[in-house]
């Protein structure tokens, strides 16, 4: 975490003045990811495996206004011994690039469909997966980007994404619904290339 404080910091003071960026017509694709091992809760009675994750964020972003861009993002988790799960957002974010610099700041919403919810913090661990595209998944962002060439960003977004689904049964002998919301915050690294 220091590390990466240094880095970001580093980023900010060697900012200089930008070309002009994140205007109408603007294309920018985002790429974020992570791997890694996951240990889920254990009790001395039963102990549990730890669990390798890989994940893959693809964001596309086109710029219909200056600063205004509409952005869908593709997002793709696997876990180990596990059916791998994928996610489609529909965002609308405001980049403000900062007078002078080389670095942006940013919000965005969005609403997409999954089939599977993430856990925990956004690291690509899936709980639930169906067959079926049946988890609504609300996602709100605010972060930074940073211009380290022409036309590549290194960026960093601090995520909130809530996923909701219901899942139903019925038999001749019960029925029940039982509606699930899980939320989930988390910090993303990721870079983009603006065309």
């Amino acid at each position: 975490m220091k590390l990466a404080c240094v880095l970001l910091c580093g980023l900010v003071l060697s900012a200089t003045t930008a070309n002009a960026q994140f205007k109408r017509g603007d294309v920018e694709l985002s790429f974020s990811g992570s791997i890694g091992s996951w240990s889920p809760p254990s009790t001395p009675a039963y102990k549990v495996e730890s669990q390798n994750y890989a994940s893959l964020y693809v964001v596309p972003g086109y710029y219909v206004a200056d600063g205004l861009s509409v952005e869908p993002e593709l997002g793709f988790m696997a876990v180990e011994n596990s059916k791998p799960a994928q996610y489609l957002l529909l965002n609308l974010s405001y980049t403000y690039l900062i007078p002078e610099t080389k670095a942006g700041c940013f919000v965005r919403a969005g609403y997409g469909l999954a089939n599977a919810l993430e856990y925990p913090f956004g690291n690509g661990i899936v709980v639930q997966a169906s067959d079926k595209f049946n988890v609504g998944v609300l996602n709100l962002g605010v972060g930074a980007k940073f211009l380290i060439s022409s036309s590549v960003l290194v960026r960093t977004e601090f995520n909130f994404k809530k996923h909701s689904w219901t899942e139903e049964s019925t038999s001749p002998y019960y029925s029940y619904k039982w509606d699930f919301t899980e939320s989930t915050i988390g910090l993303i690294l990721g870079f983009s290339i603006v065309l």
